[in-house]
């Protein structure tokens, strides 16, 4: 057992640190349910970071110290719930996506916010008006009555092939925006690639008031470009929300779409076990473990190569009323799919099981 001197010691460190210590340790004397505890109780007196409190806490559950290359933080959990939202989303199970979008709301509302406001852009921007109803101190009954519109509505990527077109233009970089060419063509639906890209470049030198100023005043913009400013970890996303404001600026939507009735209490929340695995692909935690292990197995292969394919042909599958046909234009690398669509899944699989999903059900 250490001493309370020697878990101070220990804990005056970064977590990644502390864990590798109390890992080989482990390897060689299991570090005890009670050791664990008294790590803890130290822990909460002192710094109390969420991160070890946390890791600590699953160990103590488990009954064994968690395993730091297959644990899952919160924002690795939360990751994995934003993932599911959309996935069920897009395929049009509108139960598995109210009963995701309500784990996300219980982990933390402004994580379950800032991914609806991707989604309906990306997923059903026919949809994008429904954003009028989305801010801060949104409900959680408003929150899901739009989830639920939005998975049984009608499925729109019609922004998106524009947006990966922006996202990989190299000519971007040196491009001056030009204020005058934006407010002289906002309208014209034709001009919508050129418009977009001065406004997204406009975005990118931060001139994010600039952008607010010459669109007409709505709360559906500020939202797209406020979460435009927010930042995004994927390129296409932050082009994404520029095309979708400008477009709806243009009246390119279906403003009949309005916000459902739902009572929360009547949704069961999923668990991280329960979630399909093609919900956990490259983009949470658990599928790029995954990743890591088939690109090892196949160092021939471009990792860009498989998300796209990944992506194109599973994360991103519409299902219901599919409203895009500029999505189905788009390259899907079928064949190389299907090649090793069976030996991917089987890879999420087993790393559901290695991460031990099933036991973060109190975390939640």
């Amino acid at each position: 057992m250490m001493t309370p001197d020697e878990m101070v010691a220990l804990l005056n460190h970064s977590i990644p640190p502390i864990q590798k210590h109390l890992t080989e340790r482990n390897q060689f004397r299991p570090v005890t349910v009670e050791e664990m505890a008294a790590l803890l109780a130290v822990e909460q007196a002192n710094k109390n970071r969420l991160g070890i409190r946390e890791w600590l806490g699953l160990g103590i559950q488990m009954g064994q110290l968690a395993d730091p290359r297959y644990y899952l933080g919160y924002h690795d959990r939360a990751g994995c719930f934003k993932s599911a939202v959309q996935k069920y989303i897009r395929r049009s199970e509108t139960e598995k996506a109210l009963r995701a979008a309500r784990s996300l709301w219980r982990m933390g509302k402004g994580a379950a916010i800032g991914r609806l406001k991707i989604i309906v852009p990306e997923d059903a921007h026919c949809a994008i008006g429904l954003l009028e109803h989305v801010h801060d101190d949104m409900t959680e009954a408003d929150y899901l009555g739009i989830v639920k519109v939005v998975a049984e509505g009608p499925k729109d990527k019609s922004s998106c092939p524009l947006a990966i077109a922006m996202d990989e233009d190299e000519t971007l970089e040196g491009l001056v925006p030009d204020v005058e060419l934006v407010r002289q063509h906002l309208m014209d639906r034709s001009k919508l690639p050129v418009v977009a890209r001065h406004v997204f470049k406009l975005c990118k030198l931060e001139r994010h008031e600039a952008v607010l100023g010459m669109l007409p005043k709505s709360k559906v913009v500020a939202t797209l470009i406020g979460r435009q400013k927010a930042g995004v970890m994927w390129g296409d996303d932050a082009t994404l929300l520029v095309i979708a404001a400008i477009r709806f600026v243009q009246g390119d939507f279906d403003a009949s779409m309005q916000p459902a009735q739902v009572e929360p209490p009547s949704i069961i929340p999923l668990r991280l076990d329960e979630l399909q695995w093609y919900c956990l692909d490259f983009h949470t935690a658990v599928g790029r473990v995954a990743e890591r292990i088939f690109l090892s197995h196949h160092r021939e292969i471009d990792s860009k190569r498989l998300r796209r394919a990944w992506f194109v042909n599973e994360s991103g599958r519409l299902a219901g009323n599919v409203l895009s046909s500029e999505w189905d234009a788009m390259p899907r690398d079928t064949d190389f799919w299907m090649r090793y669509a069976r030996e991917i899944e089987q890879l999420v699989r087993d790393m559901m099981r290695k991460f031990q999903l099933d036991q973060y059900g109190r975390l939640v």
